[in-house]
Protein backbone atom coordinates (compact mmCIF):
# COMPACT_ATOMS: atom_id res chain seq x y z
CA UNK A 1 0.00 0.00 0.00
CA UNK A 2 1.47 3.65 -1.08
CA UNK A 3 2.46 5.95 2.20
CA UNK A 4 -0.15 8.25 1.60
CA UNK A 5 -2.85 5.23 1.27
CA UNK A 6 -1.93 3.94 4.64
CA UNK A 7 -2.09 7.54 6.28
CA UNK A 8 -5.27 7.44 4.79
CA UNK A 9 -6.76 4.07 6.19
CA UNK A 10 -5.67 5.09 9.51
CA UNK A 11 -8.14 8.32 9.47
CA UNK A 12 -10.34 7.58 7.52
CA UNK A 13 -11.08 10.96 7.45
CA UNK A 14 -9.68 13.68 4.64
CA UNK A 15 -9.99 17.34 4.49
CA UNK A 16 -9.61 18.46 0.38
CA UNK A 17 -9.56 21.69 -1.08
CA UNK A 18 -10.00 22.33 -4.65
CA UNK A 19 -9.50 25.79 -6.05
CA UNK A 20 -10.42 26.50 -9.87
CA UNK A 21 -8.92 29.25 -12.28
CA UNK A 22 -10.47 31.22 -14.86
CA UNK A 23 -10.55 29.73 -18.72
CA UNK A 24 -12.62 32.36 -19.87
CA UNK A 25 -14.41 35.79 -19.01
CA UNK A 26 -18.16 34.22 -17.96
CA UNK A 27 -18.45 33.17 -14.92
CA UNK A 28 -19.13 29.72 -15.61
CA UNK A 29 -15.63 29.40 -17.38
CA UNK A 30 -13.50 27.44 -14.50
CA UNK A 31 -11.29 24.85 -14.50
CA UNK A 32 -10.33 23.11 -10.72
CA UNK A 33 -6.29 23.80 -11.15
CA UNK A 34 -5.15 23.15 -7.39
CA UNK A 35 -5.93 20.72 -4.93
CA UNK A 36 -4.74 19.54 -1.11
CA UNK A 37 -5.48 16.85 0.66
CA UNK A 38 -4.65 16.22 4.07
CA UNK A 39 -5.38 13.96 6.73
CA UNK A 40 -7.25 14.04 9.89
CA UNK A 41 -3.92 15.38 11.74
CA UNK A 42 -3.75 18.04 9.32
CA UNK A 43 -0.92 16.33 7.52
CA UNK A 44 -0.67 17.27 3.83
CA UNK A 45 -0.85 14.10 1.49
CA UNK A 46 -0.77 16.10 -1.33
CA UNK A 47 -1.00 19.52 -2.54
CA UNK A 48 -0.51 20.52 -6.46
CA UNK A 49 -1.14 22.94 -9.04
CA UNK A 50 -2.65 20.75 -12.25
CA UNK A 51 -1.82 21.46 -15.80
CA UNK A 52 -5.42 21.27 -17.38
CA UNK A 53 -6.12 21.35 -21.18
CA UNK A 54 -7.77 25.12 -21.21
CA UNK A 55 -5.73 28.29 -20.97
CA UNK A 56 -5.75 30.35 -17.76
CA UNK A 57 -7.27 33.80 -18.16
CA UNK A 58 -6.77 34.54 -14.23
CA UNK A 59 -6.24 32.73 -11.75
CA UNK A 60 -8.33 34.51 -9.38
CA UNK A 61 -5.33 35.11 -7.14
CA UNK A 62 -7.06 37.01 -4.39
CA UNK A 63 -9.76 34.09 -3.84
CA UNK A 64 -7.77 31.15 -4.56
CA UNK A 65 -4.07 32.70 -3.83
CA UNK A 66 -2.71 30.79 -6.95
CA UNK A 67 -0.10 32.86 -8.83
CA UNK A 68 0.56 32.34 -12.69
CA UNK A 69 4.57 31.64 -12.12
CA UNK A 70 2.65 28.74 -10.04
CA UNK A 71 1.63 27.09 -13.63
CA UNK A 72 5.20 27.60 -15.00
CA UNK A 73 6.81 25.02 -13.71
CA UNK A 74 7.44 21.59 -15.14
CA UNK A 75 6.87 19.77 -12.72
CA UNK A 76 3.46 20.74 -12.54
CA UNK A 77 1.26 17.46 -13.06
CA UNK A 78 -1.22 17.23 -16.06
CA UNK A 79 -4.78 16.65 -15.03
CA UNK A 80 -4.61 12.63 -16.00
CA UNK A 81 -1.18 12.62 -14.24
CA UNK A 82 -2.88 14.50 -11.06
CA UNK A 83 -5.45 11.77 -10.82
CA UNK A 84 -3.33 9.43 -10.18
CA UNK A 85 -1.81 11.24 -7.43
CA UNK A 86 -5.70 12.08 -6.25
CA UNK A 87 -6.27 8.76 -6.24
CA UNK A 88 -3.49 7.07 -4.18
CA UNK A 89 -4.46 9.23 -1.23
CA UNK A 90 -7.74 7.23 -1.28
CA UNK A 91 -9.42 4.29 -0.81
CA UNK A 92 -12.85 3.28 -0.52
CA UNK A 93 -13.62 3.33 3.11
CA UNK A 94 -12.54 7.52 3.53
CA UNK A 95 -14.66 9.96 4.18
CA UNK A 96 -14.03 13.35 2.96
CA UNK A 97 -14.75 16.84 4.95
CA UNK A 98 -15.97 19.72 2.96
CA UNK A 99 -16.85 23.37 3.60
CA UNK A 100 -19.95 22.90 0.69
CA UNK A 101 -20.77 19.24 -0.91
CA UNK A 102 -22.57 20.72 -3.78
CA UNK A 103 -19.41 22.81 -5.55
CA UNK A 104 -16.91 20.47 -4.19
CA UNK A 105 -19.02 17.41 -5.72
CA UNK A 106 -18.22 19.58 -9.14
CA UNK A 107 -14.63 19.24 -8.60
CA UNK A 108 -14.69 15.38 -7.61
CA UNK A 109 -16.39 14.98 -10.66
CA UNK A 110 -13.62 17.08 -12.84
CA UNK A 111 -11.23 14.30 -11.76
CA UNK A 112 -13.48 11.58 -12.30
CA UNK A 113 -13.75 10.97 -8.67
CA UNK A 114 -16.58 8.67 -7.45
CA UNK A 115 -18.15 7.85 -4.10
CA UNK A 116 -18.85 4.38 -3.20
CA UNK A 117 -15.52 3.72 -5.32
CA UNK A 118 -12.18 5.83 -4.88
CA UNK A 119 -14.13 7.62 -1.62
CA UNK A 120 -16.67 6.65 0.88
CA UNK A 121 -18.92 9.58 1.40
CA UNK A 122 -18.67 13.74 1.28
CA UNK A 123 -19.63 15.41 5.09
CA UNK A 124 -20.28 19.03 4.04
CA UNK A 125 -19.48 21.26 7.13
CA UNK A 126 -22.07 23.96 5.36
CA UNK A 127 -24.60 21.24 6.22
CA UNK A 128 -23.80 20.80 9.74
CA UNK A 129 -23.19 23.92 10.90
CA UNK A 130 -27.02 25.46 8.84
CA UNK A 131 -28.62 27.50 11.09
Amino acid sequence: MAESQAAASEGNWLTVDIQSVATGKRCTDREPAFICICDSKGDILLETCIRGKSTIVSTIEPYTGLKMEDFAKESVPSKEEAIIKIRNCLNPQVKLVSQGADIFREGLRYFGLEEGKDFSTIVSLAELFKV
